[in-house]
């Protein structure tokens, strides 16, 4: 089987960056809209941007992210939840659409302590 030739690259034209490239003048606002409100999500569909395009800008800007991605209003019922009623699994039920090990993660975060829920008692035969 003969081998293939590969096509040479060009090497006059330089390499393209895979980063979206924003108006200066964007940036300043997106840093003051993340500043503001630190929801890449949020901020990046107000600038018609990828989420990960506004997360660089912040990181660039010196912004610091937790690292989660949960609806701010989402995490904001949980802690108010939890502050009634202190067990993951009844509050992650309760608010829908998250698992009891992202329910204690927050709690850890904001400093409330859990207590055990009661789980499934053994059957006695």
């Amino acid at each position: 089987m003969p081998l293939r030739k590969t096509a040479k690259k060009d090497t006059d034209k330089p390499e393209r960056s895979q980063r979206t490239r924003v108006p200066r003048n964007t940036s300043t606002k997106i840093i003051a809209a993340l500043k503001a409100d630190p929801d890449t999500v949020r901020v990046a569909r107000k600038f018609g941007l990828k989420r990960v395009t506004v997360w660089h800008i912040g990181r660039a800007a010196g912004i610091r992210f937790s690292g989660r991605r949960l609806a701010t209003d989402k995490r904001a019922k949980i802690v108010a939840a939890l502050k009634i009623n202190p067990s993951a699994r009844h509050v992650a039920r309760q608010v829908g659409g998250v698992s009891h090990a992202t329910v204690c993660t927050i709690a850890r975060a904001e400093g409330i302590s859990l207590v055990k829920s009661p789980g499934r008692q053994p059957a006695i035969l």
